[in-house]
């Protein structure tokens, strides 16, 4: 890609992220506070935090989210070797007009908020992703039960990790990667996440770039 392309890229990137941020504030029926940072900017979610906040509170600021569907909150123990510890529970709730699927969980040991997954339910891209946060430091893809691929983007410095689902088999993912890949998940991690495995990990590389 010539420089000019990665400059027009780049800056139809930074329209549409304008236009996603300023769209459809009053939707209270989808989660956007990523892109409008309101009401604090990622990794913090509705006033809460990595490592200082705990259950409860979690537990009680979801009985306040409009895009909650209240009744569909779930919590069980969890085990995650990045975690490395055995107390661990995990609390998912589902959204209003999506029976059977999970739109959000968080991950808590001895009271600690350790990291949050949020479905993206608008229309996200990877080169939005980019004009926000910056390039990622590394990417990974595993093959998944669907027959196709989860590419993950990891900003450890930012605690937040993105992914794009079903993109396909995971043998071309190295290569420059479509600026309209749609993202489908996010992660708000704790610093443990991204210190248990790095570029040099089986699945993991650097980032390759936007193709377009």
């Amino acid at each position: 890609m010539s420089m000019i392309q990665r400059l027009s890229s780049v800056i139809l990137g930074a329209v549409a992220w304008l236009a996603l941020a300023s769209c459809n504030r009053g939707d209270a029926g989808i989660d956007r506070s990523f892109i409008t940072d309101n009401p604090c900017a990622a990794p913090c979610w509705y006033g809460l935090k990595l490592e200082s906040s705990g259950l409860e509170e979690y537990r009680q600021k979801l009985t306040e989210l409009p895009f909650v569907e209240q009744g569909s909150v779930g919590q069980a123990g969890a085990s995650y070797d990045w975690i490395g510890e055995t107390e661990s529970v995990e609390v998912w709730y589902r959204c209003p007009g999506l029976p059977g699927r999970f739109c959000g969980s968080a991950l808590f040991t001895h009271d600690r908020l350790r990291s949050l997954r949020l479905a993206v339910r608008y229309d996200l891209a990877l080169v939005d992703l980019v004009v926000k946060l910056g390039p990622p430091k590394m990417v990974s893809c595993s093959d998944n039960i669907g027959g196709g691929s989860d590419v993950s983007f990891y900003w450890p410095e930012r605690n937040i990790i993105a992914v794009s689902v079903d993109r396909g088999r995971c043998s071309g993912a190295e290569s420059e990667l479509p600026s309209d890949m749609s993202i489908s998940w996010l992660e708000y991690a704790s610093d443990a996440r991204f210190e248990a495995c790095g570029s040099d990990c089986e699945g993991f590389f650097a980032w390759p770039g936007l193709a377009d």
